[in-house]
């Protein structure tokens, strides 16, 4: 389940993504599957998903503004990922993430992670090349609103995976 970000926000993400694919190591992620992953339920049968969705539908209430932070790679010392850290000030996004995993796992739909929820959009995935440099974001700090939170079913293609939207719900 994941939080979708405006078009404009997306955008800025995408060229972000495409400055460390240039500068060597990393690909980027395609503009249509940036989102702020809110719990990832891994693979399950076709009969969960009206389950989850009836989950997603009872838990999503309005969010509170982001906005863009700066860059992480996960995990630290061995990047295979260039995140962009999402600041949720009011505490909304991780407030929902938290009631969508209790209703997940009280369901036994997912188990939850010892790590905390740490909100950020994936813009690039590690290759074998060499790193280049890590370019500053630019963008400004203005504040978004996430429009949908949507569960999405992830297909495996050549260049990176497409997401595959599967529910949706308004927020």
């Amino acid at each position: 389940m994941a939080a979708d970000i405006p078009a404009v926000v997306r955008d800025a993400l995408q060229r972000y993504g495409a400055s460390l694919a240039a500068s060597g190591g990393w690909r980027a992620v395609a503009r249509e599957n940036l989102h702020v992953t809110l719990v990832f339920v891994g693979e399950r049968p076709a009969e969960d998903v009206g389950a989850i969705s009836s989950i997603l539908e009872r838990a999503t209430p309005r969010l509170s503004p982001l906005t863009l932070g700066g860059l992480i790679t996960l995990p630290p010392r061995r990047p295979r990922v260039a995140a962009v850290e999402i600041n949720d000030s009011a505490g909304g996004l991780s407030a929902l993430q938290g009631r969508l995993g209790e209703a997940l796992a009280a369901e036994g739909l997912w188990q939850p992670e010892r790590r905390r929820f740490r909100p950020h959009v994936t813009v690039a995935r590690r290759t074998r090349g060499e790193l280049g440099e890590f370019p500053e974001p630019t963008w400004p700090r203005h504040e978004f609103q996430a429009d949908r939170v949507t569960l999405y079913r992830s297909v495996p293609a050549p260049g990176g995976s497409r997401y595959e939207p599967l529910a949706s719900v308004r927020v």
